[in-house]
């Protein structure tokens, strides 16, 4: 049975069931007042008749029969029978006056009155009051009663239904919102329901699906990047994989490196390369899963940012001159009053691998600068890496901090480091910006709040110490 159905039926079975109790309790409660009424008439009747008959009872002379005969000829008065203290009949407006003496007929009410004073009885009357004026009036009462609930029932069936009806169409719709997921839920409730249960039903429901979504979409996103890793973490490995294998042979066969044109020095600094290439990578995802593990502190101190420029300096200056690059450092003399809180290991593994971005993406013999800037009055520190590479194109610009992302230009990384740099450079309450175009170089640069600025990378670091 339809939800619309039974709450018709509900209402229905309600209402009529109410107006039954509301008909009969009014039929109770007139039979009781007319009942009471009659009573009352029959009361008064009685008195006046015994006010009559008294005093010619006590002197036991003859009645006077015109008051009681003017009584007898009252609407519902069917029988007055007068009798002295012995029985004796000495008024009686019917014939055979014996037979009303022990009358119970369903239609009369009859009444049994003493005439008495001080004590003394001197005689009784019988009053037969008709009922059949009352229980007419009773039945048509209830008939009116009755047709009247019969109207108010069909009414509260109609009603009932149409409620029900509407309630079901909105129900039938809001259902075939929830059941086809690709349609957008109603902003609100219908108007009706606006301050009913359905509308807390309704938020309940979008907030429900919105999580579902949400989720769906981050799983559809983790999905996407496992298969993204999964394909360049197989790309890139081997690579390096069939350098080592390559070298291995040629070390491991006399004569191979002859054959090969491969000298053991020159087959060493491929290996070399390719392990390099191999620890970036697997430093690359350790670091990230604990950048993305936001409970785990990072372990900041107060950096002298001399100190730190020229400690990453010698460190690069190595790595860019292996590879044939010509390594450039520009600190100005103002960074040997600066300071900043950060893990110091982060922040050289940054450096780093903004350094091994810019070798990667510039050819030989072009130069790689590691420089510093201060913005003045704002007490921000701005660490530069530059290249002079051939520059990333502006459609790739955008992407280029996602994980497994890269420049679209040959490459020979997973696309982590950058992703990286990002994280790191957020959790040290610093932003990471990228300059580029075609054939003009790129140029990364970490803005830091400078040592003494109030922050959370203040904060943080009192935590961790």
């Amino acid at each position: 049975m339809r939800i619309r159905s039974l709450l018709s039926l509900a209402v229905f079975s309600v209402g009529a069931l109410g107006l039954l109790a509301m008909v009969v309790d009014r039929e109770r409660a007139t039979r009781e007042f007319l009942y009471n009424r009659l009573e009352t008439r029959a009361q008064v009747i009685e008195e006046s008749i015994a006010a009559v008959a008294l005093p010619h009872l006590i002197d036991q002379s003859p009645l006077d029969k015109t008051t009681i005969d003017l009584l007898s000829k009252l609407p519902d008065v069917d029988y007055i029978l007068i009798s002295d203290r012995e029985g004796a009949p000495l008024y009686a407006n019917v014939a055979k006056p014996e037979r009303y003496r022990t009358e119970s007929a369903a239609d009369r009410l009859p009444l049994l009155h003493e005439i008495s004073e001080d004590g003394t009885t001197y005689g009784t009357i019988r009053l037969g009051l008709s009922l059949r004026k009352l229980h007419r009036g009773l039945r048509d009462i209830f008939t009116r009663s009755l047709l009247m609930a019969g109207l108010a029932i069909a009414l509260l069936a109609l009603v009932s239904w149409y409620l029900g009806a509407l309630l079901g169409r909105q129900l039938d719709e809001f259902v075939g919102h929830l059941e086809n997921t690709a349609s957008p839920l109603p902003e609100e409730p219908p108007r009706l329901f606006r301050r009913s249960e359905l509308a807390r039903v309704l938020a309940a429901f979008k907030k429900q699906r919105a999580r579902l979504e949400e989720e769906a979409s981050l799983r559809e996103g983790v999905e996407r990047q496992k298969n993204d890793l999964t394909n360049m973490v197989i790309h890139d490995l081997k690579q390096p994989l069939t350098v080592l294998k390559t070298v291995l042979s040629t070390i491991a066969e006399p004569g191979a490196s002859n054959s090969s044109g491969l000298g053991h020095n020159k087959a060493l600094r491929m290996a070399d390369k390719a392990v390099l290439r191999l620890k970036a990578m697997i430093e690359d995802m350790l670091q990230i899963a604990r950048l993305n593990n936001t409970e785990a502190p990072l372990q900041k101190t107060r950096i002298p940012a001399a100190d730190f420029l020229k400690e990453c300096a010698e460190e690069s200056a190595l790595v860019v001159r292996h590879f044939g690059r010509i390594f450039k450092a520009d600190v100005p003399a103002e960074a040997g009053a600066l300071f900043v809180y950060g893990d110091r290991n982060m922040l050289r593994r940054l450096i780093g691998n903004l350094v091994m971005n810019a070798i990667e993406y510039s050819p030989e013999g072009t130069p790689v600068t590691l420089g510093l800037r201060v913005r003045g009055e704002a007490r921000r520190m701005e660490i530069f890496v530059h290249d002079d590479g051939p520059g990333i194109s502006a459609k790739h610009l955008d992407l280029l901090f996602n994980r497994y992302a890269t420049s679209g230009q040959a490459s020979s990384n997973v696309g982590l480091g950058l992703a990286f740099c990002k994280l790191t450079a957020e959790r040290h309450d610093s932003t990471l910006t990228v300059e580029s175009g075609n054939g003009r170089g790129t140029t990364f640069t970490l803005s830091m709040p400078a040592a003494g600025q109030p922050g959370p990378a203040s904060t943080e670091s009192a935590e961790a110490s």
